[in-house]
């Protein structure tokens, strides 16, 4: 069986149970390039060649369109330690600011809505949000992957996940979100994701992927209830009728939102975290899945970087190799994402050690 057919059957009860491991380097690749940080070697690479050097499994995640503002004036400013963003509407301005974190990446710092006297430009924004698709070359980005693995199409979030992440901030005015003007953004954010999935679906492409980065430590059951649950219901009730599989990625704890997920009947949750054992340890959320659902992740992203010895991280894939023996639905992979800094020799390693530990 190929790569590519063996992750796919994995995404639904067809696969097999003997342990394997997929990394997603996407967010790793996007950060270094734009740094102009990749390791020498790797410079002016592709990401499926870099996969094929580090002899890994492909997952190449691509984004075939842009979300756009219409009819609002809007500037973005940007240097080396900050960006701005504002757009003017009629009933204010919202500003947005990131500054350069120490991986080189982006992190959001100032967040538009921080009161009630913000939601009126928060709804006028979110009615002027437009989305331009541009499928041109997919075809031939799935061909030049081959059965070495596979393509995936990006979707937007979530509107929670938008609003939350975006917008207000966890440890901002979460209270904001029973207003009415939430509601209204939510629903014009909705209106516009599901003919979005609707089109990408007809696509040759055979995964989309959410990043919504679910972390149960966080986002409560109720909120999910709520908001996530007839979202994700209303993407997978689309997409299966095109046979196609969805992939959502946490960036955490999914314990507590994993009955939410699979009632949503989502296919796979991707980049979870556990516990080495006990209560959250992977076999205890294999159990729980109960085969229907896909769980992917399980060894920590701050593994692979060179504070951690050596030892700490050979133990760790061994022992999360032998609890993962034998049980379907399951794949290996990075929890958190793979760190920008993260030692890639760790991740070319990580097949020999499951291997050893199967001995």
């Amino acid at each position: 069986m190929s790569l590519r057919n063996d992750i796919m059957a994995r995404f639904t009860n067809q696969g097999d149970s003997e342990p394997i491991f997929v990394p997603d380097l996407n967010t790793w690749y996007r950060r270094n390039s734009r740094a102009g940080t990749l390791p020498e070697r790797y410079v002016d690479w592709a990401l499926a060649d870099i996969y094929r050097d580090l002899e890994l499994p492909i997952w190449q995640v691509v984004r075939p369109w842009r979300f756009e503002v219409l009819g609002l004036d809007t500037d973005e400013q940007e240097t080396e330690t900050e960006r701005v963003r504002r757009v003017e509407t009629i009933a204010g301005v919202l500003v947005w600011r990131w500054e350069r974190a120490p991986d080189g990446g982006w992190q959001q710092i100032d967040y538009p809505i921080r009161s009630a006297a913000d939601l009126p430009a928060a709804v006028e924004w979110a009615r002027a949000l437009d989305c331009s698709l541009d499928t041109e070359g997919l075809t031939e980005l799935e061909m030049s992957i081959g059965d070495d693995g596979v393509l995936a199409i990006e979707v937007p979030p979530r509107p929670l996940m938008n609003v939350v992440s975006r917008l207000l901030g966890w440890e901002g005015r979460l209270d904001l979100l029973q207003e009415p003007a939430i509601a209204h953004i939510t629903e014009h954010l909705e209106q516009r994701l599901q003919p979005l999935i609707t089109s990408l679906a007809q696509v040759s492409v055979p995964v989309q992927y959410a990043n919504d980065q679910l972390d149960g430590g966080v986002l409560s059951d109720t909120l999910f209830t709520e908001y996530l649950l007839p979202s994700y219901q209303s993407t997978m009730e689309e997409l299966h009728e095109y046979h196609k599989r969805f992939v959502v990625q946490s960036r955490g704890a999914v314990k507590s939102l994993l009955q939410g997920l699979i009632e949503s009947k989502v296919d796979v949750v991707a980049g979870f975290a556990c516990t080495s054992e006990g209560e959250g340890s992977l076999a205890d959320l294999h159990d729980q899945a109960d085969g229907r659902i896909t769980l992917w992740g399980g060894i920590p992203g701050e593994l692979l970087l060179p504070e951690t010895d050596r030892e700490t991280f050979d133990e760790r894939v061994r022992q999360t190799t032998r609890m993962a023996q034998g049980r379907e639905r399951l794949m290996l992979g990075i929890s958190g994402g793979v760190p920008v800094k993260a030692e890639l020799a760790r991740l070319q390693a990580v097949p020999y050690l499951m291997q050893q530990a199967l001995s």
